[in-house]
């Protein structure tokens, strides 16, 4: 068997005789590669995963602001019932007669 291929089938691999370049057109160096477009694609995919993490992460801050609210309005809640208990044991300490509207004060734990 001869080892050396036929020339078409050296033709059809891409390679040849022919010791000199390859010529290109100008026009050629201007097309898009595939790299290119895999690059536009790898981007377009990172911009799509960046834009749904904001949107989670802002959805995260509104959750988180309504919780500090939340947390805001019952802290000022036990502050004041806690207020209004010093001044109900300052009352019968002193001996006088304490306020009825004054409940003692509950305590609450609190789990997360």
């Amino acid at each position: 068997m001869d080892s050396k291929p036929a020339r078409n089938d050296m033709i059809r691999r891409g390679s040849s005789l022919l010791k000199t370049a390859l010529k290109t057109c100008l026009t050629n160096k201007h097309q898009q590669k595939r790299s290119d477009y895999l690059e536009l694609f790898v981007f377009e995919k990172h911009l799509v995963r960046l834009n749904q993490e904001k949107s989670n992460l802002n959805r995260r801050v509104q959750q988180i602001d309504e919780e500090m609210m939340v947390l805001e309005g019952t802290i000022s809640r036990l502050k004041s019932t806690i207020d209004l208990e010093q001044e109900h044991r300052k009352a019968v300490l002193q001996g006088e007669k304490p306020s009825l509207a004054v409940t003692p004060m509950k305590t609450m734990t609190m789990g997360y």
